[in-house]
């Protein structure tokens, strides 16, 4: 059996392969020149405006002076605050209704606590002026202000001692800038220890003060002539108050007061 005759291979196909495709390649970035820094350094290695001077005012400022003593009612003004806390409300004045009974649980001892913590805080005060009254020596205004300081304490003996040392200094050195307040503390010290009489001579010492000016005049005359009301003494009271009333009708109520002593009297 024959076969039939094979037909001719064709030729073999070219086969082209695709070319690839073209990638994109990345173009370097220019680097950034670079930088001269040398000419920020000074300025980076040198202070802040200020602080260097800031720091050698700290090192060289001199140490503060040393704060003169304050007086003597300064020195003390925070323990007569701690006084004054601790002082009783004034009393009321006397009723005919029984006393009252102390509240359940309340004992005699407990009330009585707060008079001792008081005379501790006055005998304190009193010590803590010791001091500067020993070393006061001659000096009129030390002692005008310890003299104040007692007096406001209620302190009446103290301070009178202390305004009498401060007539005592003035009268020998002439040295009148405190006389006239001096005469009149002396004068309201007795008139709160209830002798009137002695408040009548420091009037009196203060109105033959030099340099006495009117209106201080008329006002030493009126508190004289109530001191001698004070001490049973109607005329001389009537005799002021009239000098009073000649210079000025209109001072204070000596109008009156004039009147109250003639109706009375």
């Amino acid at each position: 059996m024959e076969w039939p005759a094979a037909e001719p291979i064709a030729s073999e196909p070219v086969i082209t392969e695709p070319e690839p495709p073209e990638i994109a390649v990345p173009q370097p970035i220019p680097a950034e020149p670079e930088h001269d820094w040398s000419d920020l350094l000074p300025t980076l290695e040198a202070p802040p405006p200020g602080v260097g001077g800031f720091e050698l005012a700290l090192e060289e400022t001199p140490a503060p002076p040393t704060a003169a003593a304050p007086p003597p009612q300064d020195q003390f003004a925070a323990l007569t605050e701690e006084i004054a806390e601790a002082l009783p409300e004034p009393a009321a004045p006397p009723s005919q209704e029984p006393a009252a009974v102390a509240a359940p649980g309340e004992t005699p001892t407990e009330q009585a606590g707060g008079e001792g913590l008081l005379d501790d805080l006055f005998a304190e005060f009193k010590q803590d002026m010791e001091e500067p009254a020993a070393a006061a020596g001659e000096d009129l205004e030390t002692h005008y202000n310890m003299g104040v300081a007692f007096k406001e304490m209620a302190l009446y003996d103290e301070a009178i001692g202390e305004f009498q040392q401060v007539h005592q200094i003035a009268v020998k050195k002439k040295d009148f800038s405190h006389l006239l307040q001096c005469c009149s503390l002396l004068a309201t010290c007795f008139l709160e220890k209830g002798m009137p009489q002695l408040a009548v001579q420091w009037y009196q010492t203060a109105l033959d003060a030099p340099g006495l000016d009117p209106e201080s005049t008329m006002a030493l005359l009126y508190e004289m002539a109530s001191a001698y009301e004070l001490a049973g003494e109607r005329q001389a009271a009537l005799k002021n108050f009239m000098e009073v009333y000649a210079r000025n009708i209109d001072y204070r109520n000596v109008a009156e007061r004039i009147r109250d002593l003639k109706q009375s009297g």
